[in-house]
């Protein structure tokens, strides 16, 4: 074996290794040999620029690897370390549809929750603030098969588009269940499907696109505090 890195190792390095010659001669430096503290400030700024840990030790790696290419000795130096320590911690991703879905599971049952479990389901199944605020109790139709057909608009469009769900018998996390639920407490029959609440649970005016989008924001707040 030859020790050398895999062609996606040695692209991640080529990137790195380009980023520290163009900072090494904004600065009148020389990008080799490369010097410890030299390379400590570059690490520190590309740090505060928000550059993550693991992506910082890739560029000290290319750092390591560039100078030992060019048959010098390289040395663990602490002053590298410290600054890739400073780079964020990059969280975990999150499947979008389960982040709402666990959103939809922490609401409560009452009215309000009901309304809101429909709203935040229906967001993990794809549809944005304003498709949500723009539908209609007739843009509705129940399937035979007990799955829903909704018409609504293509995202950032004017384009109409029609979406088909279906039912999961049992599953709280079911959107179909959770929209026929809220229906019928909300006693949404016609017009506007989501719907302000007053404190004594009467239906309001529709919600605006933005009304949705803050109840989606704050119920996932909620959900992820929690």
């Amino acid at each position: 074996a030859t020790g050398r890195p895999g062609a996606a190792t040695r692209a991640a390095y080529a990137t790195s290794w380009t980023a520290w010659c163009a900072w090494c001669v904004a600065r009148g430096a020389a990008p080799l040999p490369v010097e410890p503290a030299l390379a400590g400030g570059w690490l520190q700024s590309r740090a505060r620029a928000g550059r993550a840990r693991a992506s910082l030790a890739v560029d000290r790696a290319a750092l390591a690897d560039a100078h030992r290419a060019a048959g010098l000795a390289w040395q663990h130096d602490p002053r590298l370390s410290r600054a890739i320590a400073r780079g964020r911690v990059r969280a975990a991703t999150t499947d979008p549809a389960e982040a709402w879905r666990r959103a939809a599971l922490a609401c409560g049952q009452d009215l309000r929750g009901s309304r809101d479990r429909a709203l935040l389901l229906l967001a993990g199944e794809g549809f944005t603030g304003s498709a949500l605020a723009a539908l209609d109790v007739e843009h509705l139709e129940p399937l035979a098969g007990g799955g829903l057909r909704l018409r609504t608009v293509l995202p950032f469009t004017a384009t109409p588009a029609v979406r088909t769900l279906a039912r999961r018998p049992g599953d709280p996390g079911c959107a179909v269940e959770a929209v026929a639920l809220w229906q019928r407490r909300g006693q949404r029959r016609f017009g506007a499907l989501f719907t302000s609440l007053s404190r004594a649970d009467r239906p309001g005016d529709r919600l605006s696109a933005a009304m949705v989008r803050l109840l989606l924001r704050r119920a996932r707040a909620t959900a992820a505090a929690g």
